[in-house]
């Protein structure tokens, strides 16, 4: 009750004139006139004077004010039972004074007791690296926070508890604290901070009586089947000890026997400590029990060991094919061996080997990475005949190099047959397809043969072959059709991408919802926005969809984009209707007059979205959509300059969820904007920067809270940040021309405001425009 009494003191402090006066009539005081209607006068007939504090109350005083002011207001609502309202003003108090741990000890059980958990877990984690008191529920959050792997964060709490503990003893608990803060060192990237921690536990598990440890203890310590001892050894490998490693995983094959295992650990060390001969005979000693446990690391080490033995780079590639070649005869069973012998095969050209190879993993276990290989090799001998060809001559393709190209399109559709998009081809694969012109349009020339959508000029190709030139099975008609059409989207040929899609309808039989939702939200994706709304209401009239709900959704989202507003509404009440209690679906609606820019009706029906769902607090899928709604309703209310209303929305947000950067950088920006709690704005959008430090609009944020607190060189250095895009934002640069100008660069202050007239968005306030136009003809 301390901070209460603090606001009840200064309450009093406030009354304390008008105190004095009835004090001095209760205590007998003569008066100067006695008429009862007349006020007795003050100790020594002084004037009426305010009191004047000695030191002005700064930003940080008045928000220490504001909380305690609040946390009272919290108290009370408490004490009559309203505690939904008293959690509120608890959390609002916190986001005016975030060190106070009391607020945090009465946010926590009440969270609980509304059964409001993730709220709680947040806070709870607040408490833990605010509130140093109670290490043993610092240990649990610190736990928690591990098992959702939030490494960084686990790894603080941690280090605030060893620093708390450094007087004391090194008894089984501040072991185990040195272990879990090795291993999160590890997690995390930092193998030198990761072996200074794990020594401790070195120590403690060679000299267990020492450290006064139980077996039990050592046990514990030691791990199941010795993982301490891998940690401690990958960590001392990685920090460059490769003599301690070794000596640490003998001990962790002390644990868990495994002989093949520990001679390849052992190489991996012998190789740090340049050691090529002795390392390949532990390799070798690995290698003779055929094992594949290891994955393509072991063939890797093989590799660097052979490049540490020769500087000839020809013998080096020899001799390692070689050597790979052997191990394959002896163990043609071991995946990653073929997959390793593949891989060097088609470094060194060696393309149909390479091929055979990669078709054998494919036929056994069917993998994004066998699929890459076989598809990088393909289209490597192809590019290479296009890159060949005189430019002046159309291209011709030789029986050998059709079947390369026949082999590629089966290949494309096995992919997408197996993964349902080209996503696997990753970047380096997809840039050297699709960069390629002239490639990317033989590809579809191809397609489109191989599926009878245009003439061939041999009859006798009129349909496509039953096998590949391989005698294997071709993709199915429907798989080639949809790999088609996925290259024609990522090759923005519109047209033939509908015709393929067309194609893949037509192959799917009584089944076509799965390819109507690829094609539409491939259409969607590539921004096509109309095709995407035709092709969902397609699916929606389709009478085998039964469930229509997710396309009406979709319709929706589609033909607003489009800026089809009236059949967005009724595509999105539809699925409104028909899952009335489903939040994500609710909200699709006040976001189409949002996008619409019919703010009134957005602001109205994301209202009552949250006025809907807001008591529901048992699905987090429920809290983030009303988490986006209070968002959006902030948006609404500064785009019509409601910034109060704005406020309140992102302290909303902030109550529930203290640190969601977006909204911690948006009420900051507020603030800063309107010359307010600069302080607190700067750290909250310093928050974000952290965070995101790669979002340019944090980066003005931050800029812009700089320039308000007259930091000017700092303001100009973020603002540059923020800048540096090949499209920056009108705002970004009008800032950036204020900060020049407050540093004296007047020139650049003058390019600067005309870059962000040229950037105006179309909708920009005339206003706006005016503004910067004035600050030009001022300069």
């Amino acid at each position: 009750m301390k901070t209460v009494r603090f606001v009840l003191v200064l309450l009093l402090t406030s009354l304390l004139p008008h105190t004095i006066s009835l004090a001095q009539q209760k205590s007998g005081q003569p008066s100067s006139q006695p008429d009862k209607a007349t006020p007795a006068p003050l100790l020594d007939d002084d004037p009426v004077s305010v009191l004047v504090p000695k030191k002005p109350r700064d930003e940080h005083d008045q928000n220490r004010l504001t909380a305690a002011t609040m946390f009272a207001h919290g108290r009370l609502l408490f004490q009559q039972k309203k505690l939904p309202q008293a959690l509120a003003r608890y959390e609002r108090a916190w986001q005016y004074d975030a060190t106070s741990n009391t607020i945090l000890t009465e946010i926590v059980p009440l969270a609980l007791k509304l059964k409001r958990n993730d709220e709680a877990v947040r806070y709870a984690i607040l408490a833990a690296e605010n509130d140093h008191s109670d290490v043993e529920r610092m240990r649990r959050i610190a736990s928690l926070l591990r098992q959702q792997r939030q490494f960084p964060r686990a790894l603080k709490i941690y280090e605030i508890i060893d620093q708390l503990q450094t007087a004391k003893e090194l008894d089984f608990q501040a072991i185990s604290l040195k272990l879990e803060l090795g291993k999160l060192y590890f997690l995390t990237n930092q193998p030198g901070a990761a072996a200074k921690a794990l020594v401790h536990v070195q120590k403690a598990l060679q000299n267990p009586k020492q450290f006064g440890l139980s077996d039990k203890q050592k046990q514990q310590l030691e791990g199941k089947n010795g993982a301490t001892y891998l940690v401690i050894a990958e960590s001392l490998l990685l920090d460059g000890q490769a003599k301690n490693a070794q000596a640490m995983y003998r001990e962790s094959h002390r644990v868990a026997p495994d002989e093949p295992l520990l001679a390849f650990r052992i190489a991996r060390c012998l190789e740090k400590q340049k050691q090529p001969e002795n390392a390949l005979e532990q390799l070798e000693l690995f290698f003779a029990k055929k094992t594949a446990d290891q994955g393509i690391a072991p063939y890797l080490l093989l590799e660097r060991l052979i490049q540490q033995q020769s500087q000839d780079e020809a013998v080096r590639a020899k001799r390692y094919l070689e050597k790979l070649q052997s191990l394959h005869q002896a163990d043609p069973e071991n995946q990653p061996l073929s997959y390793q012998l593949a891989q060097t095969q088609a470094v060194q050209k060696n393309y149909q080997a390479a091929e055979t190879l990669f078709r054998m993993l494919l036929s056994e276990k069917p993998t994004a990475d066998a699929h890459r290989g076989l598809i990088t090799i393909l289209v490597t001998q192809l590019a290479k005949v296009i890159a060949d060809q005189p430019k002046t001559e159309p291209l011709k393709w030789s029986d050998e190099q059709q079947e390369v190209w026949t082999k590629l399109t089966s290949q494309l559709a096995s992919l997408v047959g197996s993964s349902g998009s080209l996503d696997p081809l990753r970047d380096k694969l997809t840039k050297q397809i699709f960069d390629n012109q002239e490639f990317v349009s033989q590809l579809l020339i191809q397609f489109r043969t191989q599926l009878n959508l245009e003439v061939a000029a041999d009859p006798a190709q009129d349909k496509p072959a039953e096998v590949d030139p391989d005698g294997e099975e071709k993709a199915d008609i429907k798989s080639l059709a949809i790999a088609a059409a996925l290259v024609a989207v990522h090759a923005q040929q519109w047209k033939d991408a509908d015709t393929f899609f067309a194609k893949a309808l037509e192959e799917s039989g009584e089944k076509p919802v799965p390819v109507y939702e690829v094609w539409g939200l491939q259409m969607l994706m590539a921004e096509q926005f109309e095709r995407s709304a035709e092709v969902f209401q397609q699916a929606i009239d389709h009478p085998s969809l039964s469930n229509k709900r997710s396309f009406y959704f979709l319709l929706a989202g589609a033909a607003e984009m489009a800026h089809q507003t009236d059949k967005a509404l009724v595509a999105a009440r539809k699925a409104v209707e028909m899952s009335p209690k489903l939040p994500r679906i609710h909200s699709r609606v006040p976001w189409v007059y949002y996008h619409a820019q019919q703010y009134a009706e957005a602001e109205k029906h994301y209202q009552a979205l949250i006025t809907k769902f807001d008591s529901e607090y048992s699905s987090s899928d429920t809290r983030d959509v009303l988490r986006q709604a209070r968002l959006t309703l902030s948006n609404l209310c500064v785009l019509q300059d409601r910034n109060a209303e704005a406020e309140e929305w992102l302290a909303k947000v902030l109550d529930e969820f203290p640190e969601d950067i977006g909204a911690l950088n948006d009420l900051g920006y507020l603030w800063a904007d309107q010359n307010k709690h600069l302080d607190r704005a700067l750290e909250m959008i310093q928050t974000a920067v952290t965070a995101e430090p790669e979002n340019v609009a944090y980066r003005d944020s931050l800029g812009w809270a700089y320039y308000r607190l007259g930091n000017y060189q700092q303001a100009v250095q973020e603002l540059e940040k923020a800048a540096n895009d090949p499209n920056p934002d009108s705002v970004i640069l009008d800032h950036l021309g204020d900060a020049y100008l407050k540093v004296g660069k007047i020139k650049e202050a003058r390019e600067t405001w005309q870059r962000a007239i040229k950037a105006l968005d179309e909708n920009a306030k005339e206003s706006t425009r005016n503004k910067i136009q004035e600050k030009l003809k001022s300069q």
